[in-house]
């Protein structure tokens, strides 16, 4: 098992990234560069973890299941409002990705 640590790196960020996560800052959303960076990290990486578990059937019909379940809506609309923003805009991305791998296999 890997131990908590923390490394300092250099990185090099678009300056456009860059301008978003201070937008977050300031709206206070995220108190400093360092903790947007990590979370959005995070938010990326359980990302892809989902893209790959969706490309199981078995996960998707499962997750397709679970989606019929009451406490899952209540869960959601007892969930703070960035949290639901960040899954939409989550959502939103992932349907613009289909939308173009779709409109590419049809060309």
């Amino acid at each position: 098992m890997k131990s908590n640590r923390n490394i300092q790196i250099h990185l090099s960020i678009p300056s456009k990234y860059l301008d978003q996560i201070e937008e977050l800052m300031e709206e206070k959303r995220i108190p400093s560069k360092t903790q947007a960076i990590q979370f959005l990290i995070r938010i990326g990486l359980r990302m892809d973890e989902f893209k790959v578990k969706c490309d199981n059937p078995e996960f998707v019909r499962e997750l397709d299941r679970e989606w019929r379940v009451e406490e899952i809506i209540d869960w959601i609309d007892n969930m703070p409002h960035e949290q639901r923003e960040i899954i939409g805009r989550a959502w939103e991305i992932s349907k613009r990705q289909r939308d173009r791998e779709f409109n590419a296999k049809i060309r």
